[in-house]
C-alpha cells in the first residue's frame, strides 16, 4: 500500500486561501487548525485501485445538504462545517445507520463532522460511495 498526501488538495486550498484571505486578514486559529487537519490527511490506496468518480468537495456538499435537510438541529453544533475530516476507507463498519443500499464500492469516503457534543455523543460520520451516494451514518452514543 502506498500512502499519498493529496498535493492537489493542498495546492488548491493554498490558492483559495490566498485569494479568499486578501480581504479577510483576521483568520481565526480554529480555521487554520481545521485547514491543517484536512491538509495533513493521508489517503491510503492500493496500486491499480479504482479512482473515485466524485471529488472531496462534492462529497462534503452532499453530506452538508443531507445533514441540513434531515438533522437541522444538529447543524448548529457542528464545529468544522466547511472543513470536515475526509478519509478513504475500503470497507464499511460492521454497525452503522443505513441510509441507502450499499453499492459494494471498492472505496468509500468517510466524512467526519465534529460537534460541540462530541464528548457525549461522538462525531457525525457519513459513509459515501464513489458515486456520491450516502450509504450510512455512524450511530452516535
Amino acid at each position: 500500500m502506498k500512502k499519498i498526501i493529496i498535493s492537489l488538495l493542498v495546492a488548491n486550498m493554498l490558492l483559495l486561501g490566498a485569494c479568499g484571505n486578501q480581504n479577510n486578514q483576521n483568520v481565526s486559529s480554529t480555521d487554520k487548525n481545521e485547514e491543517k487537519a484536512i491538509i495533513s490527511q493521508e489517503i491510503t490506496t492500493e496500486p491499480n485501485s479504482t479512482v473515485a468518480t466524485i471529488n472531496e468537495k462534492d462529497c462534503i456538499n452532499i453530506c452538508q445538504n443531507y445533514l441540513s435537510e434531515n438533522n437541522s438541529a444538529e447543524v448548529s453544533t457542528v464545529t468544522n462545517w466547511d472543513h470536515p475530516i475526509i478519509t478513504m476507507i475500503e470497507k464499511l463498519p460492521d454497525n452503522y445507520y443505513k441510509i441507502s443500499d450499499d453499492t459494494n464500492s471498492e472505496k468509500y469516503f468517510k466524512v467526519v463532522f465534529t460537534t460541540t457534543d462530541d464528548e457525549v455523543l461522538g462525531s457525525i460520520d457519513f459513509f459515501v460511495d464513489d458515486t456520491g451516494n450516502i450509504i450510512g451514518q455512524n450511530y452516535r452514543k
